[in-house]
């Protein structure tokens, strides 16, 4: 909008054109005279009538008239260009970022744990208020209409503080074991460990918990009491470790490396078991309450992985008949014994059973940590080059 404007095309651009005058009215109205909002609302009006007459010529001039009147009385309320591309370039980032914390989120699959129902290079939408709307930067829901149940595939922050703490307690149980051999008695002072080498970190970095903080060490009586506040940084409440209820599996089998503990990453899972769940495996058999739950049409199939032509054990699973899914297992991994899930927890597991790091490696996933319900794909590609776009597997729901 300016002197040299072009005459308008048609009545459209005029409705157009008018629109952009009263925008930087309203932007400029507190400083202006009552003499110049008068002549405004004349031009405008003088507008209107032609546009209503729908007189193409006589709508032109009357909107040229409007136009040179505002670059006169109203260019200091004009938004430079640069100011335009700013706000839109802002409006835009803040609107992504409303959508990614509260709506959707991209996932894209980087490995094969969770075949068949997702293969690697498939890429798909996290839902993030499928639980409830959480405060932004913080894990407190403001509204949670449901908690997360068995069944559900769920994208998570890897809670690598937790696991980093549960091998620290562990291997200081070893070493206090081994000081009560050596001196019939617990040391008064965890500092009086002979602490050797470890990839967990420095004697120092090994006498605090994930986050830092130093471990609470008590002798009572012939025992002692090890304690990690946990992620809130408080004794006493549900997230604390202590020697009794670290998971006795965590880091066996070789399924954790040291440089793993550093990264903050997002991993996707099907939960298994909620808290207060009794959760073991045997024979490939996954048992939660003591129940199997139920493999039924096992059969044998064969995929193309980045290894080559992979053979497995495919079985249908349900926990309430309902959402049925995959799992693929080859061979048969150890077994696990029975285990209950703590509050505030979830057990979750890989559905290619035996090519997933889980928790049967490193332990339970704090309901905090949980980001979202995996919700639908919209893109899959090999990444292996065999198939090239998967255009079947488009927008298909997840379960």
């Amino acid at each position: 909008m300016s002197e040299e404007a072009p005459p308008p095309s048609s009545l459209r651009e005029v409705k157009q054109r008018l629109q952009d005058v009263r925008a930087l009215e309203r932007r400029a109205r507190k400083r202006l005279g009552a003499d110049v909002l008068s002549e405004l609302a004349t031009l405008q009006a003088n507008v209107v009538a032609a546009l209503e007459a729908g007189e193409l010529g006589r709508a032109g001039s009357a909107l040229g008239a409007l136009e040179a009147f505002a670059d006169k009385h109203l260019a200091f309320a004009r938004k430079s260009k640069t100011r335009e591309y700013v706000e839109s370039i802002g409006t835009a980032v803040l609107i992504a970022l409303f959508l990614r914390t509260f709506v959707l989120e991209p996932f894209q699959i980087p490995s094969g744990s969770m075949r068949p129902t997702l293969l690697e290079g498939d890429r798909l939408f996290v839902l993030k208020f499928s639980h409830g709307i959480r405060v932004p930067l913080s894990t407190r829901y403001v509204v949670r209409w449901r908690a997360p149940e068995r069944g559900d595939i769920v994208v998570f922050v890897w809670p690598a503080p937790e696991i980093l703490t549960q091998l620290r307690i562990r291997e200081l149980q070893v070493s206090l074991a081994r000081y009560r051999d050596a001196h019939a008695r617990f040391p008064s002072a965890l500092e009086d460990l002979a602490l050797g080498p470890s990839t967990l970190g420095s004697a120092d970095e090994r006498l605090r918990d994930g986050w830092g903080r130093p471990l609470v060490y008590a002798l009572e009586g012939q025992e002692y009491r090890l304690v990690s506040a946990g992620r809130d940084g408080r004794v006493g409440t549900a997230d604390d470790w202590d020697q009794q209820n670290v998971y006795p599996w965590v880091g066996d089998g070789g399924c954790l490396g040291a440089e793993s503990l550093q990264e903050a990453k997002d991993y996707i899972k099907r939960i298994v078991a909620v808290a207060g769940d009794r959760v073991a495996m045997v024979d490939n058999t996954l048992f939660v309450n003591g129940e199997p739950v139920v493999r039924r049409n096992v059969r044998t199939v064969g995929s193309l992985t980045r290894f080559g032509w992979v053979e497995r054990e495919a079985a249908e699973e349900s926990f309430d008949g309902e959402r049925v899914w995959t799992t693929h297992v080859v061979g048969v991994r150890p077994h696990q014994a029975e285990w209950t899930v703590q509050e505030g927890h979830f057990f979750v597991v890989g559905d290619n059973r035996d090519d997933s790091a889980d928790s049967r490696c490193w332990g339970e996933v704090p309901e905090s940590n949980i980001k979202g319900s995996a919700w639908r794909l919209f893109f899959s590609r090999d990444p292996f080059g065999n198939e090239g776009v998967r255009w079947n597997r488009f927008l298909r729901r997840l379960q």
